[in-house]
């Protein structure tokens, strides 16, 4: 193998190391699946598509307010028959293409809508 390289995409560092140690091509490709990199996707290492799962990966924290005026949190958007508050403070940045949006309601209004009353839930 010395002299000869197997065009599997292997980078550089690991031309060298074959030359010192011949490899059979399935031992090339489980080096290839195991780099983890955009350039080798491989199917091994690709999550899993399951659907159901998805879902409950993104949380969001809300909250309601309770008798006393203390918030109680939950990831649910709606409790009993109140609709619950983001518990994320408002983020206004040049990069958010909805910011410019907010601070026009701002002056428009005199109101965020992270500032708006209680809303309820109508059946």
């Amino acid at each position: 193998m010395s002299g000869t390289h197997l065009s599997l995409g292997i980078e550089e560092p690991f031309r060298r190391e074959l030359e010192l140690f011949p490899a059979t091509v399935q031992d090339l490709r489980a080096v290839r699946a195991s780099i983890r990199s955009p350039f080798y996707a491989s199917p091994i290492h690709s999550p899993p598509a399951d659907t159901d799962n998805a879902r409950s990966t993104t949380m969001h924290l809300m909250y309601t307010a309770d008798d006393k005026g203390l918030r109680v949190y939950t990831l649910k958007k709606v409790v009993g028959a109140e609709v619950s508050k983001s518990a994320h403070p408002a983020r206004f940045s040049p990069d958010d293409k909805y910011s410019r949006h907010r601070v026009t309601l701002k002056k428009r209004y005199g109101l965020l809508i992270t500032q708006q009353g209680d809303q309820k839930v109508i059946k």
